[in-house]
């Protein structure tokens, strides 16, 4: 056994490693930038995290522009990396960081969430030249760029906003003429987008364009008392909060270059896939590493005793019944977004359906459910009675305990490696999405905790349901049951999650959309599982674990890291 797992370790090892060098090469530009976290605190007395990436030509002798970034409401600074790449590769300084209550940074309630601090901050920087910062932000990101620009107006020289207009009455103080440059970048397709045209013919936007009509899209119009300029664009892309879209990072390196003046000759051609080519390696390369290990563990003879010889409720079966619990989870995570989008268009929001994010979700778990409800039928039926429970809770042990050994083992890869790498480079580097850099209990256990709190979560409902609640054909107690009981686990989920806040004044998990959202995302999708998990018990006398919780969970993986979409 030894002689056969090892290869496959060395081989996921190299894998891991050549993935995350390579995209650290591609990030720093071949080494010529050098990334580094920094904390700072604010005047509020706040502390807040980020990262500074560094070109080599900005010096004290030759300070540089600067751009400061933000991601939007709920994500991490990482989300910005695609953008913040290309800038420093082009010679600007970016300094992108974690507002309050953002990742690892204090949580405090202001206008800025500190970006104003964080201008001071980039300003006072010796390598940079004050005279030349920039400022991009998403969403909340932009508004609280929008507030820190109107703080220290005289420190702004450009500022671009992304998918938002008036968000926490940032547009107001966007009115009239500015002493800085402003741009608007709308997303087609984007997360909070119904009618794509609306955005430039908002009343809000004509105002802070001082215009009596819609703003024309990308056309430069020029404020009447200063020689600065406003401009808005559409641009034919998803969310681009996530910048995986080439036509965004050139309407921001464009606009960059026009308004601060661009360090480099000419904008340099975008090389930031090049990079999430090398984290998907690493991807592949843990995934095929975690599989390695949990083998070896799993044919231990200290291990393998607790686990009994029936094959009641194993998923072994015909190789397209394999395939198909294989594939429902890539199937769930690549139709997130056209679905998403597609579910706001078709609900678009009413008293029955308020929320247009919740209407796009909504969708979304329509589908997986259905995709689920039609595995069943594919799937091979059982040809002997119901499994007794007894027997299912014993094989479903040995999901739950990869579960938790998957959990571990992913944060000691990922950890370990990033540590390496820090130790042979002076830097880090964030794999897929994962800011492993800062560490403290609260993000470690946040990411040890995510598979197995959803696995036995997933478990525990529907076992409950099974033997404790007897589904009547024809009846809504199937619906009542899972509503119920995911909504009492939704709860304890709540109060996990709280409890720490005695003890150390933040919450326990980073609580966002890409991050611990996934308890977010249960009001829609659990109580359709339970009922499917139900049928699929009754049907073949199984609970298919991986085809009902890994196409949650999955799901929440691809999104979360945002290796579907190459972010």
């Amino acid at each position: 056994m030894r002689n056969h797992i090892c290869p496959k370790l060395i081989f996921a090892l190299v894998l891991v490693f050549i993935g995350m060098l390579f995209a650290h090469a591609v990030s720093t530009s071949w080494f010529q930038i050098k990334i580094q976290n920094f904390q700072y605190i604010t005047k509020d007395g706040m502390k807040i995290n980020g990262t500074m990436y560094i070109p080599k030509d900005a010096t004290t002798t030759t300070p540089a522009p600067a751009v400061i970034t933000c991601s939007g409401g709920n994500n991490e600074y990482i989300m910005h990396e695609a953008v913040n790449t290309e800038l420093a590769r082009n010679g600007y300084v970016v300094v992108t960081f974690n507002p309050y209550k953002h990742g690892t940074s204090d949580i405090a309630a202001t206008d800025t969430m500190g970006a104003d601090s964080i201008l001071t901050y980039t300003a006072a920087l010796s390598f940079v030249d004050s005279s030349r910062i920039g400022m991009e932000g998403h969403t909340l990101g932009g508004s609280y760029l929008c507030q820190a620009a109107a703080v220290h107006p005289e420190l702004v020289r450009s500022l671009i906003c992304g998918d938002f207009i008036d968000l926490n009455g940032s547009g107001e103080l966007m009115t009239g003429d500015k002493d800085f440059h402003c741009t608007w970048i709308f997303a087609k397709y984007g997360e909070y987008t119904i009618n794509p045209s609306k955005d430039l013919e908002s009343p809000m936007l004509q105002a802070i364009f001082s215009l009596e009509g819609p703003v024309e899209n990308g056309i430069t119009y020029k404020n009447q008392q200063n020689s600065y300029t406003k401009t808005a664009y559409l641009a034919s892309t998803t969310n681009f909060g996530y910048h995986f879209s080439f036509e965004v990072i050139d309407r921001i390196m464009d606009t960059f270059g026009r308004t601060m003046g661009t360090p480099a000759a000419r904008p340099l051609p975008q090389i930031w896939p090049a990079a999430m080519l090398g984290k998907a390696i690493s991807l592949f390369g843990l995934f095929y590493l975690l599989f390695a290990v949990l083998s070896a563990l799993l044919h231990t003879s200290q291990i393998n005793s607790y686990f009994p010889e029936s094959d009641a409720a194993s998923e072994k079966g015909s190789f397209f019944s394999v395939s198909l619990l294989w594939l429902s989870p890539l199937l769930g995570a690549a139709a997130y977004i056209p679905l998403y989008v597609l579910g706001k268009k078709i609900l678009e929001p009413t008293m029955l359906f308020p929320q247009s994010d919740s209407n796009g979700l909504a969708i979304w778990a329509a589908f997986i459910s259905c995709l689920c409800l039609l595995f069943i039928r594919l799937l091979d039926r059982r040809v002997q009675p119901a499994v007794a429970l007894s027997v299912l809770l014993n094989e479903r042990f040995e999901g739950i305990l990869k579960a938790f050994l998957q959990a571990a083992c992913a944060f000691a890869c990922c950890y370990a490696c990033n540590l390496t790498v820090k130790w042979l480079f002076g830097t880090n580097i964030n794999l897929f999405c994962t800011n492993f850099s800062i560490f403290n209990p609260r993000k470690a256990l946040a990411a040890c905790s995510y598979f197995p709190v959803f696995m036995i979560y997933f478990f525990c409902t529907g076992m409950f349901q099974i033997k404790y609640l007897y589904f009547k054909a024809g009846h809504l107690n199937p619906l009542f049951n899972c509503v119920f009981f995911n909504t009492a686990g939704f709860a304890a989920l709540l109060l996990l999650n709280f409890s720490s806040f005695p003890l150390t004044g933040n919450a326990m998990f980073h609580w966002g959309r890409f991050a611990f959202a996934p308890i977010l995302y249960m009001l829609p999708v659990l109580p359709v599982f339970g009922i499917v998990t139900h049928w699929c018990y009754v049907r073949t006398g199984k609970i298919y674990l991986s085809t009902f919780v890994n196409t949650f969970l999955f799901t929440w993986l691809f999104i979360a890291t945002n290796a579907m979409y190459l972010v």
